[in-house]
């Protein structure tokens, strides 16, 4: 009998660990629908292959396709991988390729919806703006980016250290295309949707690609443009588990806030004023203050973090034909009593300018940011307001909006501050850390010796 029992022992432990064997081995394995649980949903990953319509391009699809041409399923919307108008055997093939790595071209839909074919591999890379830098450095191609625009360029010590990149110049207006041209890039990251195709015409051998992280949506990420390019971006560079695992990380974050801010009642949500602060803060003959939209990031990650825009108010708050913001006379403001005011800082702008107040992993000296939110009390016409009598008045850097988080960064910061009692143990220079550490693979002592809000987060 005892020899029964510890026989049964001996089993029940070999079936455990067979089980742990087999779980591990999904968990590290490349199929990316085990292990990227978050991804769930209706939304569609927005590359032509993708035939069953879910996050994934992988051996689903090649059997729904079979099906399709069987005759047992409809044709799908991205089911023609090659298109050229039939669904058949080639487009199981260009599937194959694509899982495999084989590919020499790839169907995608771009950041403003338009289908473009992009060349395989890509192995010389040119960035625009900083949201792309900085996602080449995630997706672990950082080696590839050979050239860079006026802002990046600026920035390049920090993202591409030891390396000395090409000077693409001002993208948003006259770029230089002749020099463009000679850098003989096979794909050029754009950050504005706009003039795309004017850059591609000039560029004929480049491939010109918006991936949409101009348009995040912080309140619900997966249906956003941003994390679609940041997939697309994971494909068209090889990198797909990668690409898959940030994505990962970032809705967890997310996650991780929303679930808990997602219950509070409007009354547990205090009053923000979301606003810039190189318009009535930086300008002492200012009158009027800039405010954002329900689209605009910064908006988003004030109603992630448990607070309330005072920008609700607006007529147009929901942001209809893509305003993200207008501007407002500040007793527009005072008769809304803010009780957080939040400014955000641009240093760098898509231009190459440089502006004050100094910020970021570049800036050691938190001065700049410590004068600028004194010089803010002292704004007379403000005074009154709950957000600055009881010193709920902040300035935050460009990074909580247009880096490579897709302003997820900038909602952990505000759920800190907004709703402490809430998130006892969610320490902001943690997430900051993990990105630039674990994340773009730089070294993490730039977020504790950069500056990036001021007063700091306790």
């Amino acid at each position: 009998m005892c020899r029964k029992i510890l026989a049964g022992l001996v089993v029940t432990m070999l079936l455990m660990v067979v089980m742990v064997v087999l779980i591990v081995g999904r968990m590290d394995g490349d199929d990316a629908k085990d292990r990227k649980w978050y991804l769930v949903g209706d939304y569609t990953l927005e590359i032509f292959g993708n035939a069953n319509g879910d996050w994934y391009l992988d051996q689903d699809d090649v059997t729904f396709l079979e099906k399709i041409i069987a005759g047992k399923e409809n044709e799908t919307i991205f089911a023609d991988a090659n298109r050229d108008g039939r669904i058949d055997g080639k487009d199981i093939e260009q599937v194959q390729r694509i899982i495999a790595g084989t590919a020499t071209f790839i169907w995608i839909v771009d950041g403003n919806g338009d289908p473009i074919k992009v060349s395989l591999p890509m192995e010389r890379i040119g960035v625009e703006y900083l949201s792309n830098a900085e996602l080449m450095n995630v997706l672990g191609v950082s080696d590839r980016v050979v050239a860079a625009d006026a802002a990046t360029h600026i920035m390049s010590p920090i993202y591409f250290p030891g390396r000395e990149l090409l000077q693409m110049g001002q993208m948003h207006q006259n770029p230089d295309f002749e020099t463009i041209y000679e850098m003989e890039l096979d794909v050029l990251f754009t950050f504005s949707p706009s003039n795309n195709d004017v850059k591609q015409e000039k560029l004929p051998d480049t491939d010109v690609v918006f991936l949409g992280l101009y348009w995040p949506n912080v309140m619900e990420p997966q249906n956003s443009r941003f994390l679609q390019g940041v997939l697309k971006a994971g494909y068209i560079l090889g990198v797909v588990d990668r690409a898959y695992e940030y994505v990962e990380w970032l809705l967890g974050i997310a996650d991780r806030i929303g679930s808990v801010t997602s219950k509070l009642a409007d009354g547990d949500r205090p009053s923000v004023l979301m606003t810039t602060y190189n318009r009535y803060f930086a300008d002492p003959e200012e009158k009027a203050a800039a405010i954002y939209t329900r689209i605009d990031p910064l908006s988003q990650a004030c109603m992630l973090a448990g607070g309330r825009p005072i920008a609700e108010d607006l007529d147009n708050w929901i942001g209809e034909g893509q305003v993200y913001g207008t501007t407002v006379d500040l007793e527009w403001i005072i008769e809304r009593d803010p009780e957080f005011i939040f400014t955000h800082s641009v240093r760098y702008t898509y231009s190459g300018l440089s502006r004050d107040p100094a910020y970021g992993y570049d800036c050691t000296d938190p001065g700049p940011f410590q004068r600028a939110v004194a010089d803010m009390k002292n704004r007379s016409l403000l005074a009154d307001v709950p957000a600055v009598v009881n010193d709920n008045l902040y300035i935050t850097a460009g990074d909580f909006r247009n880096n490579a988080m897709g302003g997820i960064l900038g909602a952990v910061y505000l759920a800190r501050i907004l709703q402490p009692d809430l998130f006892p143990d969610l320490d902001p220079q943690v997430v900051h850390r993990e990105f630039v550490g674990d994340w773009m693979g730089l070294d993490p002592n730039l977020v504790d010796n950069g500056v990036f809000i001021a007063p700091a987060v306790a």
